[in-house]
């Protein structure tokens, strides 16, 4: 592994944003709030844990069964703690929330497996489109450049 701490802590995090929208997106599935053939689901049905897995493996560049297995060990638990924290926060969100009959209008879930790389001005400009068109909201998306965060995460 030639990646920085950084570099594999934000991997790592990303797999368990995975974890927590996947629990999130079971509790909506299971309170009927978005149905199982919803778009935004499409490609959340399609990966697998398998694939998480080897985007690691892939990510991580590893090699050693060793390591590749205690990598699969970390993958479950944070897969578990990250599916039910998502899962358990999104059941207590709606339970609390005064509203007796929830509906969903708008929903923008994207996911995002470690390998994939960062184009970032092009994922900008593409996150905001694709979330002014999950809630339908009016006029052109601004883009505003946060030079100082840019220069930071490139340093890094």
């Amino acid at each position: 592994m030639d990646l920085s701490f950084l570099e594999q802590a934000s991997i790592w995090g990303q797999v368990f944003e995975i974890a927590v929208k996947r629990g999130v997106l079971q509790h909506l599935i299971q309170q009927k709030l978005v149905l199982d053939d919803h778009p935004v689901l499409q490609p959340w049905q399609s990966v697998k844990n398998a694939d998480v897995y080897h985007q690691l493996v892939k990510a991580f560049k590893l090699t050693d069964p060793n390591t590749k297995e205690w990598v699969e060990t970390m993958l479950r638990h944070l897969l578990v703690l990250g599916y039910g924290l998502g899962w358990t926060t999104m059941r207590e969100c709606l339970k609390h929330s005064g509203i007796r009959k929830a509906k969903l209008e708008a929903i923008w879930c994207p996911l995002t497996l470690p390998t994939q790389e960062m184009q970032r001005d092009e994922e900008k400009e593409e996150t905001a489109k694709a979330f002014q068109a999950a809630f339908n909201l009016p006029g052109k998306p601004v883009m505003v450049q946060n030079r100082q965060f840019d220069k930071q995460f490139e340093s890094n």
